[in-house]
């Protein structure tokens, strides 16, 4: 007896194009683009998944070394280094955050709104997109 012949679906990837349209959705100066596009580009270039990256804090992100420290699946702590795109982006964010009256920096800084979680939905289908397109882009290198 053998066991069962399980087919291999290849995994959809973000091609660049719905990428560029993925952070052309989070372009402006408002508070709440920068904030996008800072998640955004966290997701892009660590490819982390939607769990590991909800759940951060300002002190899981070192800016002298550019990663942020996630928890994994089965409650794995990882570094999940990030460029310096992104480290811009959070510090923009975070500077931002900073400016915004009666508001103390919340605990959880990864929250999307719902323009760019619509958006987001039609363009990758999934949180794991952005990781799917990270994985397949750091193959071809």
């Amino acid at each position: 007896m053998s066991p069962p012949k399980v087919n291999e679906l290849p995994v959809p990837v973000l091609t660049d194009f719905q990428l560029r349209a993925l952070l052309a959705t989070c372009i402006g100066k408002t508070f709440t683009n920068l904030r996008d596009t800072a998640i955004m580009w966290l997701f892009i270039d660590t490819g982390a998944r939607c769990g590991e990256i909800a759940p951060l804090t300002v002190d899981d992100l070192d800016f002298e070394m550019d990663v942020a420290h996630v928890m994994g699946k089965g409650r794995r702590a990882r570094p999940t280094p990030f460029g310096t795109r992104t480290g811009e982006a959070l510090r923009r964010y975070l500077r931002a955050r900073s400016r915004q009256p009666a508001v103390a920096l919340p605990p959880r800084i990864a929250r999307l709104s719902a323009r760019s979680a619509s958006v987001r939905n039609h363009v990758i289908r999934s949180p794991r997109g952005a990781h799917r397109w990270t994985t397949a882009r750091r193959a071809r290198c």
